[in-house]
């Protein structure tokens, strides 16, 4: 799932990317994240869906006091 390679520009280093196995098995990864968010979400109502939205972009915004 992984490809390794030399780095030409720095020969101590490796540089690592997905294979195409890899690629597909994080594709159907995010599908289904996708699909178990929806459903998970699917209770609230659409100003609900914004308010809890809100709500996380402030408890995750580590900039915030």
């Amino acid at each position: 799932m992984l490809i390794r390679a030399s780095d030409p520009k720095d020969r101590r280093g490796l540089k690592i990317a997905l294979s195409d196995e890899g690629f597909a098995l994080a594709d159907e990864i995010v599908v289904t994240h996708v699909q178990t968010e929806e459903r998970l979400l699917s209770a609230l109502s659409v100003d609900e869906r914004t308010q809890l939205r809100g709500l996380l972009a402030k408890i995750g915004d580590t900039d915030a006091g």
